[in-house]
């Protein structure tokens, strides 16, 4: 495998299949995640959280008190380099947020506050608010 000519040529194939495979996968996390948000209403997300890019998705747990409050569901790991990609490109509508870095987001499942693109610590206010009136999280 010295060979430049046959270098470039091999890690073109093998890119084409890598994203190949990225646009298969994005198809399944997608069609998956579309099942599990019908009930209850939740909403796909790509999260972006310390330099990494997760999917999952978000549901606001205690409308009648602040629509602000959700529970994020996420990967328990990073997607691989340019499965984001392929997720966008196949659902554009799919939302990005941006979640503060010094977040502890290890896990699946987090309460946390949304402020429109950004996913944040919950104020005093509302973190009394979900000790009093705990969710009650049921996982697919």
């Amino acid at each position: 495998m010295n060979n430049p000519a046959i270098k470039g040529k091999v890690s073109k194939d093998v890119m084409k299949m890598v994203a190949q495979n990225y646009d298969q996968v994005a198809r399944q996390l997608l069609e998956s995640a579309r099942r599990m948000t019908e009930i209850p209403k939740a909403e796909i997300i790509l999260l972006n959280w310390r330099q990494e890019k997760y999917f999952g998705s978000v549901q606001i747990i205690a409308p009648k008190y602040s629509e602000e409050i959700v529970y994020l569901s996420k990967t328990s790991k990073p997607l691989p380099e340019g499965l984001a990609d392929s997720i966008k490109e196949k659902a554009p509508e799919v939302m990005t947020l941006t979640a503060d870095n010094e977040l502890d987001l290890r896990g699946r499942g987090h309460v946390l506050r949304k402020l429109e693109d950004r996913l944040t610590i919950m104020t005093p206010e509302q973190t009394n608010y979900m000790i009093k009136n705990p969710p009650t999280v049921v996982e697919l």
